[in-house]
């Protein structure tokens, strides 16, 4: 559907911005490399061999698996979001998708490019970021009239968003380095958080306004 599309465009941004922030710091992304086999050393897998001979160690397959494990997240994201929409007012489903969002970027940036907080930072922003564009559409339904040219506006402020986004972080990144993306994160996702709240207060104060004249006429 159109939310799906519009939240898996602007979602693919932050998986490219976290590459280029590995390969930054020496990672490599490989695509297109058949393995041929695994390389066990002590009982424990400690990299592959690929059709063509080449070993590769774990280490340097981190820049794939980190773009993996935050489209894993994005996956478990929708899948809990769809599977709770009907329990779980989409009201409450952004409010903890737009925390996670922030809390993430929190973790990236305290974490200082840690192991475990780079991991953990980045599937919880997959799954945070998964349920956001088709919780925001499900509010505006509950409270205004959405018609066709307002999905319109909708999907074309998605669009735009996913346009600038990318370019800021590419810039910013390209200006101070590795330590941007998180930042960025955190700016993006503090502004995503501020806009609902106003919005929720907006259409809060517009339901009193209405309930309010309807009790005196």
């Amino acid at each position: 559907d159109i939310s799906a599309m519009s939240a898996v465009s602007m979602a693919a941004s932050l998986p490219a911005a976290l590459a280029r922030c590995l390969e930054s710091h020496g990672g490599r992304i490989r695509t297109s490399a058949p393995v041929e086999e695994a390389i066990v050393s002590g009982g424990q897998v400690v990299g592959i061999r690929l059709g063509d001979g080449e070993e590769i160690d774990f280490s340097a397959l981190a820049a794939t698996w980190l773009t993996t494990v935050f489209w894993i997240g994005f996956t478990l994201g929708r899948a809990v979001a769809s599977a709770i929409a009907h329990r779980v007012p989409p009201v409450t489903v952004l409010w903890v998708s737009c925390s996670a969002t922030v809390g993430a970027a929190v973790l990236l940036i305290v974490g200082g490019g840690a192991i475990a907080p780079v991991w953990i930072g980045t599937a919880i922003m997959g799954a945070a970021t998964a349920p956001q564009f088709a919780a925001m559409m499900n509010v505006a339904e509950q409270h205004i009239h959405v018609t066709g040219a307002v999905t319109t506006w909708f999907v074309g402020g998605a669009g735009v968003g996913g346009l600038i986004f990318p370019w800021v972080i590419g810039r910013w990144f390209d200006h101070s380095g590795a330590t941007a993306l998180p930042w960025a994160m955190l700016l993006f996702g503090s502004l995503t958080l501020l806009a609902f709240v106003t919005a929720t207060r907006a259409l809060a104060s517009r339901r009193l306004e209405r309930q309010s004249v309807d009790a005196h006429v």
